[in-house]
């Protein structure tokens, strides 16, 4: 007894030694020589998780891959993941951007002239026409007509090619092209519910046919004429307080199968062939935060193989480069309640994603150098570069991809 009473005498001194009395280590001393300061240790289960990620980055979980930081100050001319550079293109406040093959469209409002953007990236005038207070602006697929709508609630479509314009009904709203941009569909809101109706006519409004009745719910009617050009128009009902169903307008009035959606403040987008449905929603379960999904867009199997893609966006801060590569503005902070609320995320800065589609990799492709919060964005035809709005800074700028 008197043995072990020493001996635990001994071993509580040497603990008390160690733990109070003992001198830190200095910074002249590093603990372990081979081992960098911001370095996990070489262990087993690091080597696992190398081992589950190829050599693009994609994890069997389709989670966002963090590319490398670039360590260079200045940031690099060509998206790399890191620190990009952003060249401003204008520096106006610009509207209806949107693109023509591997070029830029865009309207200026302090000269009323919509522009493209030459060899150069020079601004360049689409036409010498000007066109005072214009709104809005819908293109037709080919870029060669759009249609222009101004504040009085005045309507015209306007051919660049033959420098011709014809006049809409007012009372035409939410316009969409035809894939052939031969016809337009549009929501016809007369003052009596009754006289309320999705309608399909000419590009030149000529003749107007009734395609669906809407009375009293045009607000839950999206016109979005898909690729396929065989949906118009999509009719959303709410199922219960997370839920919808989706139902989608045929141009022949066809009874397409329906669709349900897990989330309200439903957002749409076709892929570029029409065979997949990018859609956002927000529920309670993530907090009310906008979340995209995906689903097939096809007539037979609408909404089947529907899945997260884990992405706190909204469907219109996104652009599809192609059929299965799409280009997103993220927040950085996706705040609580922002689905309900997109105000909230004014003051919040974007990163911008690339999503394949096919695999679900996402990766993070641009850390901007300057707080950019972006409200539209497109990707050109040909990759090579990202052109964008904010609402917190003016003027249209862009990225290069390669």
């Amino acid at each position: 007894m008197i043995a072990g009473f020493l001996i635990l005498a001994v071993f509580l001194a040497v603990l008390l030694y160690l733990v109070f009395f003992q001198p830190a280590t200095t910074p002249n001393e590093p603990l372990n020589n081979n081992l960098n300061q911001d370095e996990l240790p070489n262990t087993n289960l690091n080597l696992n998780a190398q081992s589950n990620t190829n050599s693009s980055g994609l994890t069997p979980s389709g989670e966002i891959t963090q590319p490398q930081t670039n360590t260079n100050t200045a940031p690099a001319l060509v998206a790399n993941g890191g620190l990009t550079e952003v060249n401003q293109l204008t520096e106006n406040s610009v509207i209806s951007l949107t693109s023509e093959s591997a070029k830029v469209i865009y309207y200026q409002a302090t000269d009323g002239k919509f522009y493209t953007l030459n060899a150069n990236g020079q601004p360049q005038a689409l036409s010498d026409k000007i066109f005072y207070s214009v709104q809005k602006a819908t293109w037709s697929p080919d870029r060669s007509q759009a249609i222009l709508e101004y504040p009085d609630g005045s309507k015209i479509v306007y051919n660049f090619q033959t420098k011709k314009q014809v006049t809409l009904p007012k009372h035409w709203q939410d316009f969409s092209w035809s894939p052939s941009g031969g016809q337009i569909a549009a929501k016809s809101l007369g003052l009596d519910s009754d006289n309320r109706y999705i309608i399909v006519s000419n590009a030149d409004g000529s003749q107007a046919k009734i395609i669906e009745s809407i009375g009293n719910n045009a607000d839950n009617f999206i016109i979005n004429w898909s690729p396929n050009q065989q949906i118009i128009a999509s009719y959303s009902n709410g199922l219960d307080f997370d839920r919808q169903k989706i139902y989608f307008v045929g141009l022949n009035q066809e009874n397409f199968k329906g669709m349900t959606v897990p989330g309200r403040g439903l957002q749409t987008k076709w892929s570029t062939a029409g065979d997949l449905l990018l859609y956002s929603v927000y529920t309670s379960t993530n907090g009310y935060r906008p979340e995209l999904w995906v689903a097939s867009g096809l007539p037979n199997t609408m909404g089947e193989a529907r899945r997260s893609l884990k992405v706190n966006t909204f469907a219109d801060k996104c652009a599809f480069a192609d059929n299965q590569t799409l280009y997103c503005a993220v927040p950085t902070d996706p705040v609580e309640n922002s689905g309900l609320l997109p105000d909230l995320l004014k003051n919040i800065p974007d990163k911008l994603q690339k999503i394949n589609l096919g695999t679900g990799l996402v990766t993070e492709i641009a850390t901007l150098p300057t707080n950019y919060t972006i409200n539209k964005l497109i990707a050109a035809s040909d990759n090579s570069a990202i052109y964008f709005t904010a609402s917190n800074q003016m003027g249209l700028f862009s990225i290069k991809l390669k």
